[in-house]
């Protein structure tokens, strides 16, 4: 049986594919398997992707390749053709190494085509040398990357700071809805009016109720252009909403180690032209956190006022929602979802779903909500300046340090790097309160929750019909109102939603009953009805004279 050789062919970046690195590793893998009478497989091509922390072999076509090798799919004898080692990785010899010799071991043959070295395992076990050849090679290439990727840090640390200094222009990639533009004053920063529009548009939907679906569809449907795709995505809206760059914020980021996106320094306020303000910013995000607890997705269908918000009052548990088909021997309901999974719940009720959102609006309109009295906000743990004091003084503390680290002492190695890490958590503290601030200033009051849900009430009974958008406006006026609605065995509670507080938790709360039908609740409304019903008898019963008089408007005591 004729071998196969599989061609591997990688370079990090996109633009590469324009010179002549994909041309020049294709030929040399032709010219040496025709040479060696051997198959060629040239689809093994990993374009625009790093080696540098290990991304080919994560998720690229390498990583197909080893767990074709390591399922035995690929023959034992196969060649693996590269044009040099660090086409294979550019991670650190102590990590690269036992996987390269694993490979070698199941029967691969790795070729390099620069310097015609093959690696087999019949071979090194013969003769090692080829084995140092790699270690250099290996070495070197990482090297090389570990100096290139600090040399970019540290020019993005210099544009950073350049950026926050001067508001100068420090890069031509901008967010799609901006351009950069030239003329005698240099280099500046402009919207694009069109998309600017799209955008505001987007952030309006998030805060009326719409999730990332529900703008995606109404985009799509209306063929309103997307900015890098043929169509609009979920996931390029939810980046959208969650982008501080439209308030005009620059945040660099960086890849770790493990491959994961984080921000480094300081955000540089103003770099951007702001295209939303800070509290349309607050809100959508508020409302798009808020519907990431309501149950995903629900379709064409009816829109639920009260998606997210309903628990099982017995064990806590998610209300699931079961649809039963038309009525009249169908319907909707409310189910304790432990209860349908065969856990052990009481609570064995199905509610009718109609139902349940027809009392909580009369509760939330009626204002029976408006009769729990909303606590303020109340300072709790530590203020800014508190957390700022306390980095102060760690920063000292670390600084005192730096002798005794010098001198190479491990004890205080290890106390400068558990201060450094207290900084960082201290700072981390700091832009959650910040965040927290901001979100707090964003939340509409009562008052302004309250006529919104009038508005949007009135509205829905003057159309006499169903609509989506209106149903969805509704539901996020009542997540913003209503923390969690309580279904039990005969009765309904709401809590109504109150405000965050210094320190990230919450003012105590309290629930209301909307609804009861217990036959003790229903024996002791009678018991009262009929008790006021003998006060009444009792009242009319009294001689004329005895009734109190009241005093005539003009007269003085």
């Amino acid at each position: 049986m004729q071998a196969t050789a599989y061609s591997y062919i990688r370079f990090s970046r996109p633009e590469q594919l324009r010179g002549d690195s994909l041309r020049r590793q294709l030929k040399n893998a032709r010219d040496w398997a025709e040479k060696r009478g051997v198959v060629l497989d040239d689809s093994l091509r990993d374009l625009g992707i790093s080696a540098y922390r290990g991304q080919n072999r994560t998720e690229g076509a390498l990583a197909g390749f080893l767990a074709l090798v390591e399922s035995g799919r690929v023959s034992k004898g196969s060649f693996l053709l590269v044009e040099s080692l660090d086409r294979l990785s550019r991670e650190a010899v102590i990590d690269v190494l036992p996987r390269f010799l694993a490979l070698i071991k199941s029967g691969i043959v790795v070729v390099t085509l620069m310097d015609g070295q093959e690696y087999s395992a019949k071979r090194l076990t013969e003769d090692t040398s080829p084995l140092f050849i790699s270690l250099v090679i290996m070495t070197r290439a990482h090297e090389e990357s570990r100096t290139k990727a600090k040399r970019l840090a540290e020019a993005w640390t210099n544009k950073r700071a350049q950026a926050a200094a001067t508001r100068a222009v420090v890069t031509s990639r901008v967010p799609a809805w901006l351009k950069v533009v030239s003329d005698k004053d240099g280099k500046r920063i402009v919207i694009i009016p069109e998309r600017v529009e799209i955008i505001r548009r987007i952030f309006a939907k998030s805060i009326a109720g719409q999730g990332k679906y529900a703008i995606c569809r109404d985009l799509n449907q209306e063929k309103v252009p997307a900015f890098r795709a043929k169509k609009w995505q979920p996931s390029y809206v939810s980046k959208v909403i969650s982008n501080r760059a439209v308030v005009g914020e620059l945040q660099a980021w960086s890849f770790g180690q493990d491959g994961k996106r984080r921000p480094i320094g300081d955000a540089v306020p103003g770099y951007y032209p702001a295209v939303v303000d800070e509290l349309t910013w607050q809100r959508a995000n508020t409302a798009r956190e808020r519907r990431s607890f309501s149950g995903g997705r629900h379709g064409d269908t009816r829109v639920p006022i009260l998606r997210g918000l309903v628990r099982c009052k017995v064990c806590g548990a998610r209300m699931l929602h079961v649809n039963k088909g038309p009525s009249p021997r169908g319907g909707r309901y409310l189910s304790c979802s432990d209860r349908r999974r065969g856990l052990e719940c009481l609570n064995d009720r199905n509610w009718d779903l109609e139902s349940v959102e027809e009392l909580a609006l009369k509760a939330i309109g009626s204002g029976e909500l408006a009769k729990v009295v909303e606590p303020e906000p109340v300072a709790e743990g530590p203020t800014e300046q508190d957390l700022e004091a306390q980095i102060a003084r760690e920063t000292a503390a670390r600084k005192n340090l730096l002798d005794l680290v010098e001198e190479e002492d491990e004890e205080a190695k290890a106390r400068y790097r558990q201060r450094g890490e207290r900084i960082k958590e201290l700072r981390q503290q700091i832009s959650e309160l910040r965040r927290d601030d901001r979100r707090s200033a964003s939340e509409p009051t009562w008052a302004q929750r309250q006529a919104a849900f009038a508005a949007i009430m009135a509205a829905l009974d003057e159309t006499g019909e169903e609509s989506r958008e209106l149903r969805t406006r509704l539901a996020a006026e009542v997540r913003g109102i209503v923390e969690v609605v309580h279904l039990g065995l005969h009765s309904i509670t709401m809590t109504r939603r109150t405000p965050k507080v210094l320190g990230g938790r919450r003012a105590p709360s309290r629930s209301v009953e909307v609804f009861n039908d217990s036959p003790d609740h229903i024996r002791e409304m009678e018991l009262h009805a009929e008790a006021v019903e003998e006060r009444r008898a009792t009242e009319s019963a009294i001689p004329q004279r005895w009734k109190p008089k009241s005093l005539p408007r003009n007269s003085r005591s």
